[in-house]
This record gives C-alpha cells, sequence and structure tokens, in this order.
C-alpha cells in the first residue's frame, strides 16, 4: 500500500515554481493550480485524491504530484510514495523533490540577477553529475 507524503521545501514563489516545472519538461497544460480559496486533486497510487494548490501530471497519466501552500508561506511538495517513481528523471538517481528544488532555484536566481541588469547566458541544463551550472554576466 502508499501513501501520500509532504516534503517540504524552500519554495515560495508561485510562477517561479511554474517556470522550474517547465523547465523540468512538463507542459503548461499538465500544471494545474487552484483558485484562490480552492484545491485541486491529484491523482495516486489506486486512484487515491488529496487536495493541493498546484497539480502537476505526469506524462503517461498515471500519477500526479502536486504543492501545497503551507502557513509559513513555502510550499510542500505532495507525492504519493509508490508514483514518486513516474517523476524520476531516467538515468539519474535525482527524484522528483530534488529535480523541482534545483530548476526552482535556478529560476529564482535568474530573476534575481535579471532585476540587478544581469544578462543571464545559457539555459538550464544538467550535466552528468545532475549539477546546474548558471553564467551571468553585466557591462559597467
Amino acid at each position: 500500500m502508499s501513501h501520500w507524503t509532504a516534503i517540504k521545501t524552500k519554495i515560495r514563489d508561485m510562477e517561479n515554481l511554474k517556470s522550474a516545472l517547465k523547465l523540468w519538461g512538463i507542459k503548461e497544460e499538465d500544471i494545474r493550480v487552484a483558485k484562490t480559496g480552492e484545491k485541486v486533486n491529484v491523482r495516486g497510487y489506486q486512484g487515491m485524491l488529496t487536495d493541493v494548490d498546484i497539480g502537476v501530471r505526469s506524462q503517461d497519466g498515471s500519477y500526479e504530484f502536486g504543492f501545497r501552500l503551507e502557513e509559513d508561506g513555502n510550499y510542500s511538495v505532495v507525492v504519493d510514495e509508490y508514483g514518486m517513481q513516474s517523476f524520476t528523471k531516467r538515468g539519474t538517481r535525482q527524484n522528483s523533490t530534488g529535480m523541482v528544488t534545483q530548476a526552482y532555484s535556478y529560476e529564482t536566481a535568474k530573476k534575481a540577477l535579471e532585476e540587478r541588469g544581469f544578462y543571464v547566458d545559457g539555459q538550464f541544463e544538467q550535466n552528468e553529475e545532475g549539477a546546474v551550472q548558471l553564467v551571468a554576466t553585466r557591462w559597467v
């Protein structure tokens, strides 16, 4: 039997989160954001449902995961333990939580640098070890 797990994160900005999910290869139509005061359902093992603020469908449609806005203003990743395997990047050991938080950190840093007049060179790409490099320049 499987169960839903909520994993605490330091993810606070919904727009950066949505951008991070897209960097990870999730299509816009597979990201469902609840309206204010409402929730969306995500489906896990054997059709188990739970409520979240942002729902994400897997590419094969078998499992979903989501993000729940907590009282401290951070989003928790809500994932079905069994279905988590559907969101693990092939060929790596990095799970869905690590991949999303890495892409979120990239998006947050990129946005902050651009707001300060820097140009971010390149795109989000992981090397063989799973690390991401962000290169920013600014002419003075």
